[in-house]
């Protein structure tokens, strides 16, 4: 079965971001695992993986974009959501958020902090670049949405 990485802080920020995790999941017959990098366990993140049921990895060290990208190479991770560092109308997505993003080949979910928690997606919005790669490898993606009766916007960027 294929992972869905939640990639989440030692903060309450960690809940909205397993929340779209999990309502992500049965969109894409996916299981959904929480990771955390640090050189120590991280009682928040712990604690609210838990208390959502999510299975939870710390992934060793201090610097959570390599951690992060190694993990999320993996075969069967078919997807990585991430939190922003703050709201997504003010300055940006956060530069971890921003390095993930640009650094994988697969798609990466920005959560704002204040997302509030959700059972199921009503829409999808699909950055796409201008170039002819790109569009193809977005039909995957934009027929798993459509399969599963979402809203799709995609934005030409």
């Amino acid at each position: 079965m294929s992972r869905i990485v939640a990639a989440i802080d030692n903060s309450p920020a960690a809940r909205p971001v397993l929340s779209v995790a999990l309502a992500l999941a049965p969109v894409l017959g996916a299981e959904v695992e929480a990771v955390h990098v640090a050189d120590e366990e991280g009682d928040t993140a712990a604690a609210v993986a838990d208390s959502m049921g999510v299975p939870y990895r710390v992934l060793p060290g201090d610097e959570p974009l390599p951690a992060i990208l190694a993990h999320a190479t993996d075969d069967d991770v078919t997807m990585v959501v991430v939190g922003a560092r703050r709201r997504l109308q003010s300055s940006g997505l956060g530069h971890l958020a921003g390095q993930i993003a640009e650094s994988l080949d697969k798609p990466v979910v920005v959560v704002p902090p204040e997302t509030r928690p959700m059972d199921r997606l009503q829409r999808v919005v699909i950055a796409l670049e201008a170039t002819p790669a790109k569009a193809r490898s977005l039909t995957g993606v934009i027929d798993v949405a459509a399969g599963a009766e979402l809203d799709i916007v995609v934005v030409h960027v």
